[in-house]
């Protein structure tokens, strides 16, 4: 329980979750095939979380947020360019009046445009 999936053309992209631990692994699932598969991902790898969000804009993927163990939440932000599995750990600058979003989990996230709310 716990992960959050995406879809990108005829796939579909699946990151984190668990039953008996958080898991790290991305799973993707061809439509069309029929099959599933774990790319061979590289990059700033996350650590494996839950309750987490996705958002996909092409075949780029946004991850925010979750639990990361028990007890312990994230804010970080990542990239996933889905069109070579490649990860990359973002970090914005918070707005001049602000600060960054806090650690959180089971949240919404949405893009519009290039700005994520």
């Amino acid at each position: 329980h716990g992960h959050r999936a995406v879809a990108i053309r005829e796939l579909l992209v699946i990151f984190g979750g668990g039953n008996e631990g958080i898991e790290d692994d991305l799973h993707v699932y061809n439509t069309v095939t029929n099959s599933w598969y774990l790319p061979d991902v590289r990059g700033d790898i996350p650590p494996g979380c839950a309750a987490h969000s996705l958002v996909c804009e092409g075949t780029r993927i946004l991850m925010f947020g979750g639990i990361v163990e028990h007890g312990k939440y994230s804010n970080d932000l990542y990239e996933l360019q889905a069109s070579y599995w490649l990860w990359k750990k973002l970090n914005p600058e918070p707005p001049t009046s602000d600060s960054l979003p806090c650690p959180r989990l089971g949240h919404s996230f949405n893009l519009h445009g290039n700005k994520c709310y």
